[in-house]
């Protein structure tokens, strides 16, 4: 145990004399500016597989974060996000960390009262849902979560009869509002990332609540890609690798083996 946490100790102390890629936006900018025409994700629709680049990825996360912050998100807000293992969902998180803020995930079996707890618990002010399934679940409980300001969802099957409900709004809306803000903001994005700092929150990840409630462990940069880096050695990922994202993002190996490998190490996920 000694040794491992000097190994934390030199690996952070490197970090910081680097100075450049200590937080999961600045790799993920780094890593779409280095190859921005290769394939980043797949994702079968229908039994084709529609393909990604690191240019396609890095326009949807910066529409999305800049989307948001034209919607009131803050550095240091939180955003909760349930749905399936989309490239939605990394592209949610990558985006609020993008201009500051925290995210969280939620299983996707969890019933309204388990969203309610979390949701109020972390003080999340946004919320990114699949689908019409996972929208139900918190138009049950929205009188309880005043400080949630929207529910955004990605699958928009089946959603034509909430358009004209205000609390709720799909994602690609969120996006065409980013492009507004971009525009009369153009440094805003870059100038967010370059601000972010190691010891900033990354991610809440919730524990499974089998002693109890479940508990936010707090992740900041530094020790998420520590954690990204020694899961990507354990596993001997290389860039290229191809990597089916099955775990759900709620939980902290899927943080690691798919989203912080995904960044740093440009694996096809």
């Amino acid at each position: 145990m000694g040794n491992n946490f000097e190994n934390v100790k030199k690996w952070l102390e490197g970090m910081k004399q680097e100075g450049k890629l200590d937080t999961l936006p600045k790799q993920f900018r780094y890593r779409c500016r280095k190859n921005p025409e290769k394939i980043s994700m797949r994702k079968k629709n229908l039994g084709i597989w529609n393909e990604y680049t690191w240019e396609e990825c890095y326009q949807n996360v910066k529409n999305l974060a800049l989307g948001l912050v034209s919607m009131g998100l803050k550095k240091g807000d939180k955003i909760c996000i349930i749905g399936d293992n989309d490239p939605e969902w990394f592209w949610s998180e990558v985006a609020a960390q993008c201009v500051g803020a925290i995210s969280l995930g939620i299983y996707i079996d969890s019933v309204p009262e388990e969203i309610k707890y979390i949701a109020d618990h972390s003080e999340s002010v946004f919320a990114i849902a699949k689908d019409q399934e996972q929208v139900d679940k918190f138009l049950e409980i929205r009188k309880e979560l005043p400080r949630l300001k929207k529910i955004i969802y990605w699958e928009p099957l089946g959603m034509w009869a909430y358009k004209e409900n205000p609390w709720i709004m799909e994602i690609t809306d969120v996006m065409d509002l980013g492009k507004e803000f971009e525009k009369k903001n153009p440094e805003f994005f870059d100038k967010s990332i370059d601000e972010g700092n190691m010891d900033d929150l990354a991610i809440f990840s919730y524990t499974s609540g089998t002693t109890g409630l479940p508990k936010g462990v707090m992740l900041a940069h530094d020790m998420f890609l520590y954690g990204a880096t020694e899961m990507a050695k354990a596993c001997d990922v290389v860039e290229d690798d191809e990597y089916l994202s099955f775990v759900s993002p709620a939980w902290i190996a899927e943080q690691w083996l798919g989203i912080g490998t995904w960044v740093m190490h440009g694996i096809v996920v």
